[in-house]
């Protein structure tokens, strides 16, 4: 079966922002530096400014989401010269997978869609800046038919090191692939058992199925005197199911998966 990929929509911002925090954890334990704990660019907030602005794509493997990855025709000025930011270009940033599809090649092969679908959107670059101190992502870049252009060393960025290639067509990747957007606003039933879900887990976020939910039914029952006067109300628990495993994830780590409707 093909992998989907699509334009992340707002919905979708729980599952971008857990792939790029398990991309940076992953990183912080291999002894790199780039996204550090508590980095701007990855907030909740800005990562949910950049899906409303349609910059963001996610890769789907079945329910799974695999890859996160961002795009747009607007350079940044303290990296791309006036002469640069005037040519039709799309400007990458944001590329992660989760750790369990490393080595399969499927960061390479996102990145060659992404560049092929700028080049029929009438780019005639595609553009990155990394991060300057990752020099293995560099030297992955250059494996992937990058150009190095040069580093713009800002004391207020960390990032910096730039590269770019031809975006021409590339029907080998875009084979790969089946782009299937989604509604921009979708209903939002009430959770409940056999829920389809996204999960946060030490391997990334996967796609799971409620089994069980333990805690006040809120629409259904009455409020019990004392939770409106502002003490947090007891908690719901979540019991999800995935391939025979059957597991309760913490709080704020199980969020609707937008695309099982």
């Amino acid at each position: 079966m093909k992998m989907i990929i699509r334009r992340a929509i707002p919905d979708d911002t729980p599952t971008v922002h857990a792939i790029l925090h398990h991309a940076a954890g992953w990183l912080h334990e291999g002894g790199y530096d780039q996204w550090p704990d508590g980095s701007p660019s990855l907030s909740y907030d800005q990562l949910l400014r950049q899906i409303g602005r349609g910059e963001t794509w996610l890769v789907i493997d079945g329910r799974d989401p695999v890859a996160t990855i961002a795009v747009t025709s607007q350079g940044d000025p303290d990296f791309w010269t006036p002469g640069e930011l005037a040519e039709p270009a799309a400007y990458i940033s944001k590329a992660a997978i989760v750790r369990s599809r490393a080595g399969e090649g499927l960061g390479a092969l996102v990145l060659r869609w992404i560049v092929g679908h700028a080049a029929d959107q009438g780019a005639v670059w595609a553009r990155l800046d990394a991060w300057r101190t990752n020099q293995d992502l560099h030297a992955y870049y250059r494996a992937q038919g990058w150009t190095y252009l040069r580093t713009v060393d800002l004391p207020n960025r960390r990032s910096g090191t730039l590269f770019q290639k031809p975006a021409d067509a590339d029907p080998q990747a875009r084979a790969a692939f089946i782009w299937k957007d989604l509604p921009s606003r979708l209903r939002r039933p009430p959770l409940a058992v056999g829920s389809p879900v996204i999960v946060g887990t030490s391997d990334g976020p996967v796609a799971a199925t409620i089994a069980k939910i333990t805690g006040p039914d809120w629409g259904h029952s009455e409020v019990e005197q004392g939770w409106e006067t502002g003490t947090a109300g007891p908690p719901v628990q979540y019991a999800v199911t995935r391939e025979g495993r059957t597991w309760t994830p913490p709080p704020g780590q199980l969020w609707r998966d937008p695309a099982a409707g």
